[in-house]
């Protein structure tokens, strides 16, 4: 047993297409104690069974279309929110684990430490983030025995809207700031952690009457560095420094009313009030 002070374990899985496979595959996993838990079902039945001091296993290193749109090895993918919410719903811990080979024929489950949210901003989306990252740091020790045959990274072209520019927002959400002149503020720019970045201005508009105006426009923005800033140096010219940056979130106000909000971490994307991510989250 893993845990000996745990008496039932219980595995989420999909059914077999082939009635005669899902029974002599039910039959082998089950015969030792072990209750199935098919995804179908729902999660009433494996939810009491964790609250009632039962450990569950639960595949989370597989794309889902369902899921929550969180980095995997740095790259965004549809990852089961599962485990994050049996985790809320029953105050149990979880345990990363992993399966590496020790020698030709014997392998090892790789039992990783409970794993840490102190970091998560306690959502579904940042506790499956932090899933994520405790499941990298076992993948790393064997990457070879990784499932990779497994379309992991599948596109999410499938719930963004049709509009190309709005699309292109989804799959780039890049930010390149250029700075004139070397001091604090290329410094601060300059760190690779998260920032948040707020900027101002002010445009000329056009009403419908034919009359002109000015309005008041501001963007929040949640960058990481994707790369140092770049330094161009020209005699008789101003010096200047480009950083690119990956862009997680972005509203923009305009005129005091929220023009456009998108966050590839927390399943938002919001233009002029519709909400383009609802289809994704009402399946959780």
């Amino acid at each position: 047993m893993f845990f000996p002070e745990v008496e039932r374990y219980g595995s989420m899985y999909r059914q077999f297409d082939n009635p005669l496979m899902e029974e002599y595959v039910y039959k082998r996993r089950t015969e030792r104690g072990t209750r199935m838990f098919s995804k179908e079902g729902g999660i009433k039945a494996p939810m009491k069974m964790v609250k009632e001091g039962g450990a569950l296993g639960v595949l989370s290193d597989q794309f889902v279309w369902e899921g929550v749109y969180v980095p995997f090895f740095g790259k965004v993918t549809g990852t089961t929110p599962l485990p994050a919410l049996l985790r809320k719903r029953t105050g149990a811990d979880m345990v990363a684990i992993a399966v590496r080979t020790d020698s030709p024929g014997h392998w090892i489950a790789d039992m990783g430490n409970v794993v840490d949210f102190s970091n998560s901003d306690g959502s579904l989306a940042g506790d499956t983030i932090e899933v994520n990252r405790s499941l990298e740091t076992l993948i790393r020790k064997s990457v070879l025995d990784v499932f990779w045959m497994h379309h992991r990274w599948k596109s999410i072209d499938r719930f963004a809207p049709q509009d190309k520019k709005t699309d292109g927002l989804l799959e780039n959400m890049e930010l390149t700031i250029t700075k004139i002149g070397v001091d604090m503020g290329l410094s601060r720019l300059g760190r690779l952690e998260k920032q948040n970045l707020e900027f101002r201005w002010v445009q000329n508009v056009v009403k419908s009457d034919g009359t002109q105006g000015t309005e008041g426009c501001k963007a929040f923005v949640r960058v990481m560095p994707a790369a140092l800033p770049e330094l161009g140096v020209e005699i008789g010219s101003a010096t200047e420094a480009e950083g690119t940056y990956t862009v997680t979130r972005m509203q923009i106000y305009a005129n005091g009313a929220e023009y456009m909000c998108v966050d590839r971490l927390s399943q938002i994307l919001r233009v002029n009030g519709k909400d383009y991510m609802s289809a994704i989250n009402n399946l959780l």
